[in-house]
């Protein structure tokens, strides 16, 4: 997420990111602390496995594009995201 953190303020105001952590072990205090502790300004939370499934996440680091309905737009992917891909993702949404 070290990359986003450095694109994610050039879009910030016409893309939403919200982080979705899959491990239903970690407690949302946890979540919290380490989203201050690595500085990130986007909305973290937790999701129940019905949620995962319906999205088709199967591993950490899934990424999906959605609209405001929850409408998947771009696929499910997987994998690290290096700046550019984030900004070809961003860019991609916003009709750039």
């Amino acid at each position: 997420m070290g990359q986003l953190k450095e694109v994610h303020p050039e879009y910030a105001d016409r893309v939403n990111v919200l982080a979705v952590n899959v491990d239903a072990q970690e407690s949302a205090e946890k979540i919290l602390s380490y989203k201050n502790s690595e500085g990130f300004t986007w909305p973290m939370t937790t999701a129940d496995t019905e949620m995962l499934r319906a999205y088709g996440v199967t591993s950490q680091a899934t990424y999906a594009s959605l609209d405001s309905n929850g409408i998947i737009l771009e696929g499910v992917t997987s994998g690290s995201h290096n700046a550019d891909d984030w900004r070809s993702l961003f860019d991609g949404l916003l009709g750039s």
